[in-house]
């Protein structure tokens, strides 16, 4: 860092000297032969020499605006230390179709079947009627057999039913499953031959009932008005007949039922065989003999006897059930999922080399790590991740994205669009990681996130076969620079082209002096070199300091005297220029305070202090 100041010494030294020759010869009678050759003079001057521009933190800094580096101010002029990730961080799941296939225990179908003495069977009904008027009244099954017509159907598992290896467990699946039941008639005579001209009907009674298990949704899937899906006591589902339904020979009855939703208990979801990648997945498993997992049919039938032509041997009434597949349209589940993500490099860009160098340390206040997370899905998300920084090849630090550093993972909400922060300090919404400072004490030049895994909640979600459950994020660091009490870092500033010309003037000792005028939130103390005309560092040359830099703001301003005693031990002390060392600290009041562009330093009231005085050999300046 280069600056100048215009002041001509020997200018200012030569109208001294002139004026100490004119005085000295008023007297033209004065012998100057006399004289002494050897001269002091200005001992104990006070020189103005001039003051210094501000000089700002950019200055200090060394930025280029066209250097690629990853100091930059922001819109108000703070600077932070910024550089963001290479790729970001996803995972997809897609959900796949499954199925849950069911079917009746036991047969297919079920036969009500009443049975007429043989003595009238084959009669023709109107003489029947005749001889037996009693058998004019409705025949029930019950009547005959002495059993109500209650039929056990148990829900079956058509085969071992597997869920995806990433579903946990199961509580719900919306369904569109149509349960038909088909209710027909078949009239048999002595030699079980059906027969379709006896004629006759049978009838499914008022009250009549199909219960389905509660853990099923189902509703009317046609227009048919003899009947109703009702709660009756605890249970619900139950298909009840509202009036008697009439089945004749020649016309089944039909009634078409819509299964909507299945409640899946607990006990149904147990621990099946591995999957052909050796995961472990969940497999639907039903208790046939469980009377909660049965269809259970009751009720009554009965025939009209004068309907018929002829007494028929047998009547049955046969009840065939369609149940197909559950095709799940949508479940309830709890996921188990489990990825791995590959490492995440990046490599570190350019910072300053002020910040680099050997026994710098920069304790930065609040660093921060910011996730930019897409998580559309209605599931909490849970990522883990261990970060490293590198510095020419060899690990600086580790640690995990925990909260407080731990090697626990972090939660993205469910539906969640925006940032998630780690910082050193964690106020407000951000995550602590009090140990993300020691990332920047050494600036690294990689870093590397690894151990990436991305895991879900064991909350209940709704998802849809054929689904692509997606989550990502980017990752940026943003570090203020914001200080800690334990900074430390050196600056240097050059004073050139003084123009302090000291050619043919013997000089033993100096003082500058100068008020340092700060804005800057660092407490600095201040060493000095003497520069050559081509700004190398001389030799030769004793350089003591009086006084430091105390921290300042742009609101108020601090300034601080500052001496620089220079001695030559051959009087041959030349000032072509200056260089300015500090050595930065951040007092306890100044922590957190970020460096901003606009903050700086400003060199006053430059003073050349001549406490012994010029040399002066007045007879080579008579000569001249």
């Amino acid at each position: 860092m280069k600056k100048s100041v215009s002041g001509n010494l020997s200018m200012i030294l030569s109208v001294a000297l002139f004026s100490f020759i004119a005085v000295s010869c008023v007297d033209e009678n004065y012998d100057m032969n006399k004289l002494e050759t050897d001269a002091v003079i200005l001992r104990g001057a006070a020189l103005p020499v001039g003051d210094l521009n501000h000089v700002k933190i950019s200055d200090f800094l060394h930025l280029d605006e066209d250097q690629d580096v990853m100091i930059r101010p922001d819109d108000n002029g703070d600077f932070a230390i910024t550089f963001d990730g290479t790729k970001p961080i996803s995972t997809d799941v897609t959900v796949p179709s499954f199925n849950i296939s069911f079917k009746e225990g036991g047969a297919e179908e079920r036969k009500l079947v009443l049975r007429m003495p043989s003595a009238i069977a084959g009669m023709e009904v109107g003489t029947l009627l005749n001889l037996m008027p009693e058998y004019n009244q409705p025949l029930s099954y019950e009547d005959i057999t002495g059993k109500k017509a209650t039929l056990n159907k148990s829900l079956v598992v058509e085969d071992d039913c597997y869920l995806p290896h990433f579903i946990s467990g199961l509580k719900e699946v919306g369904l569109e499953a149509e349960v038909k039941y088909v209710f027909s008639l078949n009239i048999l005579d002595k030699n079980s031959q059906s027969l379709t001209s006896y004629g006759g009907a049978m009838y499914i009674e008022e009250g009549f009932t199909i219960d389905f298990p509660d853990y099923f949704t189902s509703v009317k899937n046609d227009d048919i008005d003899g009947y109703e899906i009702v709660t009756v006591g605890d249970n619900r589902n139950v298909v009840r007949f509202k009036k008697d339904v009439k089945v004749q020979a020649n016309k089944s009855v039909t009634f078409d039922i819509l299964i909507t939703k299945a409640e899946i208990p607990s006990e149904f979801v147990v621990d099946g065989t591995p999957d052909s990648e050796g995961k472990s997945r969940k497999m639907i498993q039903i208790d046939v003999n469980d009377p909660k997992n049965k269809i259970l049919i009751e009720g009554d039938v009965y025939v009209k006897l004068n309907e018929f032509v002829k007494v028929p041997s047998v009547v049955e009434m046969n009840m065939a059930l369609s149940f197909n597949s559950l095709d799940v349209k949508s479940a309830v589940v709890s996921l188990n999922v489990e990825e791995t993500v590959p490492d995440q490099t990046l490599k570190v860009p350019e910072v300053p080399e002020l910040l680099t160098r050997q026994g710098v340390v920069i304790d930065l206040y609040d660093p921060m790590m910011i996730f930019q997370i897409s998580n559309p899905t209605p599931l909490d998300i849970n990522i883990s991740s261990h970060l490293h920084a590198y510095q020419n090849g060899v690990e600086i630090t580790d640690m995990y994205l925990g909260e407080n550093g731990e090697n626990v993972p972090f939660t993205v909400p469910r539906e969640f669009n925006g940032q998630l922060a780690f910082s050193r300090r964690g106020e407000g919404d951000v995550i602590a990681i009090p140990k993300l400072a020691d990332l920047f004490r050494t600036i690294p030049d990689q870093v590397r996130i690894s151990d990436i895994g991305i895991t879900t909640s064991d909350n209940f979600i709704e998802i849809i076969p054929g689904q692509s459950l997606k989550c990502s994020l980017d990752y940026s660091f943003y570090a203020p620079l914001a200080f800690g009490p334990d900074l430390y870092m050196a600056l240097d500033y050059d004073i050139a082209d003084l123009k302090l010309a000291l050619d043919g003037i013997m000089l033993e000792s100096a003082v500058l002096t100068f008020d340092a005028v700060s804005t800057l939130p660092l407490a600095l103390s201040v060493d000095a070199a003497l520069l050559d005309k081509d700004g190398n560092v001389t030799t030769g040359t004793v350089v003591n300091i009086d006084g430091s830099i105390l921290p300042g703001s742009i609101e108020t301003p601090t300034s601080s005297p500052i001496q620089i005693k220079l001695t030559s031990s051959d009087s041959s002390l030349k000032l072509d220029g200056l260089r300015l060392m500090f050595e930065a600290t951040c007092p306890e009041a100044f922590v957190g305070k970020t460096l901003n562009e606009s903050q700086g330093l400003a060199i006053k009231n430059v003073k050349l202090q001549l406490p012994d005085g010029v040399f002066v050999d007045l007879d080579e300046l008579m000569e001249e």
